[in-house]
């Protein structure tokens, strides 16, 4: 597939690095030689220097052969410039990056989806804030997923020295449940991502990754908070910040801190709920003030990532239950639960999530990618003859790190054994890493 991305931010960035993986041909152009440099040592595309709103850079970037646009700058109008332009070459999927929610409007009179500009729309920072709002359903989580239309769920929990799995392997937790009620499919260790398999023996500070049904997986991490802390500080008035209280002031009380006394100023007219106040969000007496230990959570959005785990371990050391920190490094999703930052938030994750979606073969129905790993869970949607369904699961000879880790028959959310045997119309959740996806996309073809 030949796919043109417009931008080299983080966004595009993380795209183009997924799909080279995948053996699509990528050529990313900006009109920034330091990036387009950048890009040119790190990933191994075409990289053209030019304005993404220019027709001549678009051609030479090959539009005329693109099967899919990726317009990721930093700058809706430009995006909506590419998207308009694209659409003359009949590109049959086109994708956008637009933060400013105006567009989202069906009544806008551009009508970007409706007149077939965009067939997807994206907003990192919306999708964060909707990110941390389902958090909080799961409060001790450092990720939590919903999958298969809200059925499933997918939760990432962090194995410290007191934790029952410790020393055991996969297959001998039968009694917690593990392998009827719920799976064990990844484990995070040493920076490396592992596809479980039945002997994999649990070590302290892993990360594993469980997934069943909703309610079992909420019952699993025991995700009600111990105690009733409701207050939520927010650290950041930037634009995620304001997603993030928007979406929150309605359910508990929300605080949020800034430094600029000007965009406290607008945050205080645009909130309706949460306290707008002007300082730092390191001001210890500040946050002693705002009575930091009566808190749930805090929040930290800040553009400067360092900042933010200072502040979450600030937070943290005064009181607060919890410190949720924005990052768009891997190596900090990585490493900060080691340091007591219990979930990290990264808008590109939440953004590539919804792109990937679009570029799968095949009946796909949701990706999730995680925010500290590679390992993706893709749901499938089983198609009559399709190869998946000739055998049971033990005799398929599925690929190595590729694990079926469950299924929704008839409204319900299962956990499959060697035994079960795939049917025509199931929703299938694989869990696998991007390099082995081609190879389990031919299990859920018909094709001979």
């Amino acid at each position: 597939m030949h796919i043109l991305i417009t931008g080299a931010g983080s966004l595009a960035l993380a795209a183009a690095e997924k799909f080279v993986k995948e053996n699509h041909n990528i050529v990313l152009v900006d009109n920034d030689p330091q990036k387009v440099e950048y890009v040119s040592n790190l990933i191994d595309c075409q990289t053209i220097l030019g304005s993404a709103s220019s027709l001549k850079t678009l051609r030479e970037a090959g539009i005329e052969r693109a099967d899919m646009l990726l317009a990721l700058t930093n700058d809706d109008h430009v995006n909506i410039i590419t998207g308009l332009m694209a659409k003359e070459y009949n590109i049959s999927k086109k994708i956008a990056k637009i933060s400013d929610r105006e567009f989202y409007n069906p009544n806008h009179i551009l009508q970007l989806r409706s007149k077939g500009i965009f067939d997807l729309m994206i907003s990192p920072e919306k999708a964060a804030a909707d990110e941390i709002t389902r958090l909080f359903e799961a409060p001790r989580a450092s990720d939590y997923c919903f999958i298969a239309n809200n059925r499933g769920a997918i939760v990432a929990t962090l194995i410290e020295t007191d934790h029952p799995f410790i020393g055991k392997t996969l297959s001998q937790l039968q009694a917690d449940g593990i392998g009827t009620h719920l799976m064990v499919v990844a484990i995070d260790r040493n920076n490396d991502t592992l596809i479980a398999t039945s002997d994999l023996e649990i070590e302290v500070g892993d990360t594993i990754y469980v997934t069943g049904s909703r309610p079992m997986v909420r019952n699993f991490a025991s995700l009600k908070s111990k105690n009733e802390r409701k207050q939520i500080i927010i650290v950041g008035g930037n634009k995620l910040g304001f997603h993030v209280a928007k979406a929150l002031e309605t359910i508990l009380p929300v605080k949020i801190i800034d430094p600029d006394r000007a965009r406290c100023e607008v945050l205080a007219e645009k909130l309706t709920k949460a306290v707008v106040l002007n300082g730092s969000g390191t001001d210890t007496s500040l946050l002693k003030e705002e009575k930091i230990e009566h808190c749930q959570a805090i929040i930290s959005l800040s553009s400067d990532e360092e900042s933010n785990i200072l502040v979450g371990l600030v937070g943290k050391s005064l009181g607060a239950e919890k410190a949720l920190c924005l990052t768009q490094k891997q190596q900090y999703s990585k490493l900060v639960s080691k340091l007591g930052v219990d979930a990290t938030i990264n808008p590109r994750s939440a953004a590539i999530a919804e792109i990937t979606r679009f570029v799968r073969k095949g009946q796909v129905a949701q990706v999730v990618s995680f925010k500290s790993n590679n390992c993706e869970a893709i749901e499938f949607v089983v198609t009559k003859d399709a190869k998946i369904t000739l055998c049971p699961i033990s005799e398929l000879e599925l690929p190595e790190n590729v694990l079926i880790g469950g299924l929704v028959r008839g409204g319900t959310y299962k956990i499959p054994t060697g035994t079960t045997q795939i049917m025509s119309g199931d929703h299938v959740i694989v869990f696998t890493m991007p390099e082995h996806i081609a190879s389990i996309e031919a299990y859920f073809s018909n094709e001979v």
